[in-house]
């Protein structure tokens, strides 16, 4: 009886330093997440063009390659998809072709990699954003 007691408490006390383990870990992905770029772009000031942007957290390493044609998105291609969030989340693309907006509510299931994936692309489009505003000079 005496060996189980302290074997119990020694795996308590693992299960619960694991445990904030993973929450710090959260959190600071969260962070890193947050403090990633995001730009308001309105379609209607983006040349047509191919633009590229990579963003890399320590989750996630993200390259696109956006097409704009007409204002609008044409196609995103995923050039590097790598980490441990990010697979569920390109399904954003889907909706940011559809909603011709790069700033797209998030996939439920990957938060953290939809927000990488939003970032990304706000700043891809941003080129051909400042495209237009150097053209206008």
């Amino acid at each position: 009886m005496k060996v189980k007691i302290p074997f119990l408490l020694v795996s308590i006390v693992a299960v619960l330093m694991l445990c904030s383990i993973f929450v710090q870990k959260g959190r600071s992905q969260i962070k890193e997440a947050r403090e990633l770029p995001y730009y308001t772009i309105s379609m209607d000031q983006v040349q047509d063009g191919t633009y590229t942007s990579s963003s890399k957290t320590s989750f996630m390493h993200l390259t696109l390659e956006i097409t704009v044609l007409n204002h609008k998105i044409e196609k995103i291609n995923i050039i590097e998809n790598e980490g441990s969030k990010g697979l569920n989340a390109a399904k954003i693309i889907d909706d940011m072709i559809l909603n011709n907006k790069p700033i797209v509510p998030v996939v439920k299931s990957d938060e953290l990699g939809s927000l990488v994936f939003i970032s990304t692309a706000t700043n891809a489009l941003r080129q051909g954003y400042l495209e237009t505003l150097n053209s206008e000079q």
